[in-house]
């Protein structure tokens, strides 16, 4: 839902992205042609479209530069992932581990937040300790840990490359 009067913005954000971080502007292109509705709807209430797009943006940096898979692969595993995060049972599981997924009206935060949220609230856990790997295959499956690991261990450089985004 970005107005086409806006495509300068957003172009100059994915090229700045692109060139502070290992990550390319095609890349990101794809990613957001093939998530970004999914993240677009679990997003929560975002004032401008375009914070959604650069906090997609920054998530998927975040996990490209780790993990150097390509961005066909990543934008369907976070379909899962952004999925799963906002599932009830998903929230309830993670209450137990001290993360509340909701606002104080009960309302989902938003993938962002959400995301944010677990990645402060994981770290102090190894990637082998189990709490960390059961909300890991909580969010993602077996099919998707490659993504939902680098999502939570490397939040810093999705805020990085947001703000980045943002700057652009």
């Amino acid at each position: 839902n970005i107005a086409a009067s806006q495509s300068e913005a957003v172009l100059g954000s994915l090229n700045r992205v692109s060139k502070k971080f290992a990550v390319e502007s095609q890349d990101l292109i794809a990613a957001v042609r093939r998530a970004g509705g999914v993240f677009a709807i679990s997003a929560g209430e975002i004032e401008k479209p375009i914070d959604a797009l650069n906090q997609f943006v920054g998530i998927f940096t975040a996990v490209r530069s780790t993990t150097r898979e390509t961005a066909e692969t990543i934008a369907t595993g976070f379909r899962t992932i952004f999925t799963r995060i906002q599932r009830p049972k998903t929230i309830e599981f993670l209450k137990q581990f001290g993360v509340s997924l909701t606002d104080t009206s009960g309302k989902f935060v938003g993938a962002y937040e959400a995301i944010a949220r677990l990645s402060d609230a994981l770290k102090g856990l190894e990637q082998g300790d189990i709490r960390f790997i059961k909300i890991a295959e909580q969010l993602g499956g077996f099919r998707q840990i490659g993504k939902v690991i680098p999502l939570l261990k490397e939040f810093k450089t999705a805020e990085e490359a947001r703000q980045a985004a943002i700057a652009g």
